[in-house]
């Protein structure tokens, strides 16, 4: 409030006289002319020259003592624009006359149009004491207040308002002093006295908005709400209706009321302070409505924009933030609009919008870490991780926290690239107070370049700071990648011991009981995790495990339990016929596996099956399964053979022919083993011809096995292919030449083609590659018998005697020396046998070697004890023959007679001996006649 102080001319008619210590003596005629003529020049405009009238008299008449040409001079220099020296003639009136009433008033103008609002209350003071006037008075106040100096004014103002007649703005100044001095309370009860005499709604108004800058938002509601109620209400009144809501915590009607002034006075600042309110009051709809308005002026400003933007994130209309947020950046590319408009894209999942804005933005200087971060998460949604680990690692640098140097490291690991994230989790796990999230990640950096110990410490390392379960769980399992499963042991013992061990932990005991060679321990921990777990995948590792320790029986109650469960696995089925076999229950094994093969379908489970039915020999179970494996695809050749033998052992070769007829064992790809095994078969059922190929297949290999080219040879001779034959055995003893077997081979072959010689050489060859073998040298020894050297053949006999020979091994020899006719050997070698053992046989030998060495009597004597031991005729016959050589008649007679008694009648022995009695009896005849 700004005093409007009256002119001093009519301040000087509608004054009101006081009372002055002394009285003005009246100005001489000579005065009066001269202000009559200088009022007439400034009546004419003139005011310069009505000053200079008035001042050419003064500098004339310096001892001028009436007051009123100083006030006319001041005046007029006044209008001519000189108020410097209009102040001065002022002064000199009040001076002179201190009730000089117009003369203040006019000093007080001129002090207050040069906002020297001190000197100009003062001034004007002086007038109002004079005149007492309490308009005057109340302009005093008003200048006090323009002077700050509010105390001043409230003196005079208390007094104006303590009177009978009282005016509204002199409450209205109260309330101002009030407010200068910080009294907000008592300005709004001079504003309370200003309506109450004015009914001025501004007054109203005015006492409600002190309320609320006292900080009584109670007192100050009642006044607005009636104003709010008027049928015209002003959009400043509801605004203040709006903050006194506010101050209540009646955030809804506040909104609300913002919202009406905003109509009313059409101010998009108002529209925008309502959108604002109803933001606050969690109403986003509301405010949408308004801001969306506000967006649509041509002009819209960044700030409307912004809280659109905020509005749309509010109701998760990401798009349409990201949108307008890409407006404000169009109406000023500042920084903050940038990062903020790629992050709402981002939320929006357009990270190529998104990377618009914050490509550019990270160029700008100085740039900041979170635009970088907003970066790497834009490129992480291109799918760009390098580009993304590289932003993170950027904003890690420019601010050093450890937490963008993680996020950057783990980045890394994304991108597979483990130097990049070992670049910057290592330096972090060297902090003397490292997250253990760090170190995980520095961990997994590790596992990522397969070194898996470091791994390993830096798991531990975490588990240590965490405390956590899982870090040491994955600590042990990185020792046991490391292969060190005695540093993972200590840490799984600890896991296992807690309360409510998890089945995990116990798995990966397991495992390194396993690697420790402990099976026991291994099976056992497994154990305890399927009891907690009840997981049938370890119920069924356990039974394994169980197995694998050679504890079948604990196995087998886990894999009984197992296979009643409905929908069972085949597998299982299959490693219980494992248990039952290691438990010796061959039909209980047979029976598992079909079911096994029942449920998987799988050829290779039939033939299992089938084979342990074999074993059992259930021959018709073991065919009819190996008929459904031979009929699952792909087809193998062993299954085959299996059945083709099954068929063969029951004797239905012509099954098995049908069967072997389905191979083909000439496919480079079957394995050496199957393929001999169906030759065979072949062989076996009389097919060399279809051995053959498959044979020469085997043979052509650069070391084919012995038997493979055994078996050639031996088909080869079969099929009558001598030539072929010798080749492949030729071949035979030059890959194997120290092979006792491929030389006894060549004995039968020797043999096969009545080579006895050839026969012979290759035994001598065997005997000499084989073990000590007193068989075998007798076997060489007939070989060279039959071959025709029985010195040889007497040589390898002797050599294969111990150190007392047998009776049957002097025998074998007398046959050799008597086959090379060397009858003194013979004969010796004949007796030292009856040394040993006396036999008919042996005297028999005796008698007849003696008798070609035409020994008579000695074969006579030989024969005579061998007939003491049997009663065989053909003895008697050679002893009789003996007897005669020595002219023995009468013991010849007796012995032929003897031989002709006991041999069959009309056998060569009975006719023998008839003969030679007839001529005995000759003999005797011609030996009586002649003397």
């Amino acid at each position: 409030m700004t005093a409007a102080l009256l002119g001093p001319r009519m301040c000087a008619e509608g004054a009101e006289s006081s009372p002055c210590p002394r009285k003005v003596e009246p100005m001489s005629q000579a005065l009066h002319t001269l202000i009559s003529k200088a009022e007439k020049a400034g009546g004419a405009g003139d005011f310069q020259g009505a000053a200079q009238i008035v001042e050419t008299y003064l500098e004339k008449h310096t001892n001028e003592s009436h007051p009123y040409p100083y006030y006319e001079a001041g005046y007029f220099l006044r209008k001519a624009g000189k108020r410097d020296a209009a102040i001065g003639h002022l002064k000199k009136a009040v001076k002179l006359n201190p009730c000089f009433q117009e003369a203040w008033q006019l000093l007080a103008v001129l002090h207050q149009t040069s906002k020297q609002y001190k000197e100009a209350a003062a001034a004007l003071q002086k007038a109002a004491s004079v005149t007492g006037s309490p308009g005057m008075w109340f302009q005093t106040a008003v200048l006090w207040l323009d002077a700050s100096s509010p105390g001043k004014a409230l003196a005079i103002l208390g007094r104006l308002t303590s009177g009978r007649k009282k005016e509204a703005e002199w409450y209205v100044a109260t309330a101002q002093a009030h407010q200068m001095l910080k009294q907000s309370a008592r300005a709004a009860k001079a504003f309370e006295s200003a309506y109450a005499l004015s009914k001025d709604p501004e007054h109203l108004y005015q006492c409600a908005v002190f309320w609320l800058e006292a900080g009584d938002s109670a007192k100050a509601l009642p006044p607005l709400r009636q104003l709010s109620k008027r049928s015209a209400p002003k959009s400043h009144w509801l605004v203040a209706l709006s903050n006194a809501l506010k101050a209540q915590k009646k955030k809804e009607d506040t909104a609300e009321a913002m919202e009406r002034a905003a109509v009313i006075g059409r101010d998009p600042k108002l529209y925008y302070h309502a959108a604002y309110l109803w933001l606050e009051a969690n109403r986003p709809k509301k405010a949408l409505k308004l801001l969306e308005k506000l967006a649509k002026r041509k002009r819209p400003k960044a700030e409307w924009l912004l809280a659109l933007a905020n509005t749309y994130v509010m109701l998760d209309q990401i798009k349409s933030a990201a949108v307008t947020m890409d407006r404000v950046v169009r109406l000023a590319l500042k920084p903050d609009y940038l990062y903020n408009a790629g992050v709402l894209w981002l939320q929006a999942e357009r990270p190529g919008k998104a990377l618009s804005h914050l490509l550019p933005l990270c160029k700008k200087t100085p740039a900041k870490a979170e635009w970088f971060v907003a970066l790497a998460h834009a490129w992480l949604g291109q799918k760009e991780i390098v580009k993304a680990a590289r932003a993170m690692e950027r904003a890690a640098v420019l601010c050093g926290k450890p937490e963008y140097a993680y996020q950057a490291g783990l980045l890394w690991l994304q991108a597979k690239e483990a130097d990049g994230a070992l670049r910057l989790l290592k330096p972090l796990s060297k902090q003397p107070n490292p997250k253990y999230e760090w170190l995980v990640a520095l961990s997994n950096a590790w596992v990522l370049k397969e070194n898996y110990g470091n791994a390993a410490k830096a798991m531990e390392r975490a588990a240590g700071i965490s405390g956590k379960p899982d870090h040491f769980y994955a600590a042990a399992g990185l020792w046991l990648q490391a292969e060190a499963p005695r540093k993972a042991l200590p840490l799984l013992l600890d896991l296992a011991r807690k309360n409510n061990p998890e089945a995990k932990w116990l798995v990966l005991l397991s495992d390194t009981w396993l690697r420790l060679k402990d099976l026991f321990q291994a099976a056992e921990a497994m154990e305890r995790a399927a009891s907690i777990s009840h997981r049938n995948d370890h119920v069924f590792r356990a039974a394994r495990l169980w197995m694998e320790a050679d504890q079948p029986a604990r196995a087998l109650p886990f894999l009984e339990r197992l296979v009643r469960i409905a929908s069972p696995s085949g597998e299982w089925f299959i490693t219980l016929s494992n248990c039952y076999l290691m438990l010796e229950q061959q039909e209980k094994a047979a029976r598992a596996m079909e079911q096994g093969a029942e449920i998987t379908r799988k050829g290779e489970d039939y033939y299992r099956a089938g084979m342990l039915w074999l074993q059992v020999e259930n021959s018709a179970k073991s065919i009819s399964l190996l008929r459904k494996c031979t009929a699952r695809p792909p087809v193998k050749q062993k299954w085959l053979l299996s059945l083709a033998q099954a068929l063969i052992d029951t004797q239905r070769d012509r099954d098995a022919l049908a069967v072997m007829e389905k191979t083909v064992l000439t496919n480079r790809k079957i394995s050496p083993e199957v393929r001999y095994r169906g030759a065979v078969l072949w062989l076996h059922l009389h097919r060399p011809q279809k051995a053959v190929p498959i044979l020469k297949i085997l043979c052509s290999s650069k070391n084919p096995a012995l038997d493979w080219l055994v078996s050639l040879v031996k088909t080869y001779v079969e099929l009558g292919q001598s030539a072929r034959a010798d080749k492949a055995l030729d071949r035979l003893l030059l890959l194997y030449p120290e092979n006792a077997s491929a030389w006894r081979l060549a004995v039968w072959m020797g043999l096969q083609q009545a080579d006895y010689a050839a026969a012979a050489a290759a035994m001598a060859v065997a005997v000499r590659l084989a073990p000590p073998d007193a068989e075998q040298m007798k076997r060489l020894a007939d070989l060279y018998h039959m071959a025709g050297v029985p010195t040889k053949a007497a040589v390898v006999i002797r050599k294969t005697w111990e150190k007392n020979p047998t009776a049957e091994d002097w025998d074998r020899l007398v046959n050799i020396y008597l086959t090379a006719h060397r009858n003194e050997m013979a004969l010796a070698s004949a007796k030292s046998a009856l040394k040993i053992e006396e036999t008919a046989e042996r005297w028999a030998t005796v008698g007849a070697i003696a008798f070609r060495l035409r020994r008579f009597e000695e074969s006579y004597d030989a024969y005579r004890h061998g007939a003491q031991l049997t009663p065989d005729a053909d003895i008697r016959l050679k002893a009789g023959y003996a007897a005669l050589k020595m002219d023995k008649l009468d013991d010849a007679a007796r012995l032929f007679r003897e031989a002709k008694k006991g041999a069959r009648k009309n056998s060569r022995t009975a006719i023998e001996a008839h003969q030679n009695l007839v001529y005995i009896k000759k003999m005797r005849a011609f030996l009586e006649k002649n003397g």
